[in-house]
């Protein structure tokens, strides 16, 4: 005999039959809250698994997609925006099921495919040329890449097909600093130590997630005078346009 039934048959030998009804009543109402916990979990499970596979084969095919765009090595057709926005539909309906490292992985990877697409002000305001898009477009599938890899390792981890949960949130955080980096509006600039963060229009930001990646703690520290050196009107004339970001990447810092 098990201690529940142990336990309610002593009880029921002290309070009598009068008691019997209610103490049936009271295991059952256990039992029944019991089921219906089991019932929602497993009902928030089985949601999370099919989240899971909605996004690894909503990524999969964008990697797919972009790919196909490359008739030949240097040149890229640019993603459709019917394409881009069917996407950014589908992923952000998945943002309910998922962990916020997941989401924010997500709107990285959202942001990252935007730029594969040609967009009109790119054609007209600024008079991009294709060439220069193909550039952007490259270093964007690279990005993509390797994003929809940790995307996937960690989306196993939740439906448990491996034991160890991956680093998402560092990965991505990664990622978003070195691209913070590489923006145009910093090329030329005249930081100091330039062996790392070159700063040059070619290092790329996976370039720079590949050094970090094995070097991080030297990352890190010429990151921390990277952005002090930003903050520096004398260094950079636009860094009242950059408040923010520089203070979002200091803040990013303890997520490595």
């Amino acid at each position: 005999m098990g201690i529940w039934e142990t336990l309610f048959v002593s009880i029921t030998g002290l309070v009598g039959a009068g008691g019997t009804l209610y103490i049936t009543k009271y295991f059952e109402d256990k039992k029944e809250k019991r089921q219906l916990e089991q019932l929602k979990l497993q009902i928030i499970n089985e949601n999370l698994k099919n989240s899971c596979i909605r996004i690894n084969e909503e990524i999969n095919k964008v990697l797919k997609t972009i790919s196909f765009n490359q008739p030949y090595d240097d040149a890229w057709n640019p993603t459709e925006l019917s394409i881009f926005e069917a996407t950014k539909d589908a992923l952000t309906k998945e943002f309910l099921f998922v962990e916020k490292s997941v989401a924010r992985a997500l709107n990285l990877f959202l942001t990252i495919m935007s730029e594969t697409v040609f967009w009109e002000f790119e054609r007209h305001e600024m008079r991009m040329s294709f060439a220069d898009k193909d550039r952007i477009i490259k270093r964007a599938y690279e990005e993509l890449e390797y994003i929809a890899e940790h995307i996937t390792d960690f989306l196993r981890s939740q439906i448990n097909l491996v034991n160890e949960e991956p680093p998402i949130l560092s990965k991505t955080t990664l990622l978003q600093l070195c691209r913070f980096i590489n923006k145009p509006d910093f090329e030329g600039l005249k930081f100091p130590n330039q062996a790392i963060l070159k700063l040059d229009g070619v290092q790329s930001p996976m370039d720079l997630v590949r050094f970090a990646d094995n070097n991080l703690a030297l990352f890190k520290k010429e990151l921390v005078y990277f952005l002090n050196f930003l903050k520096n009107p004398l260094n950079f004339k636009n860094t009242k346009y950059f408040i923010s970001e520089i203070a979002e990447s200091e803040k990013l810092l303890s997520n490595l």
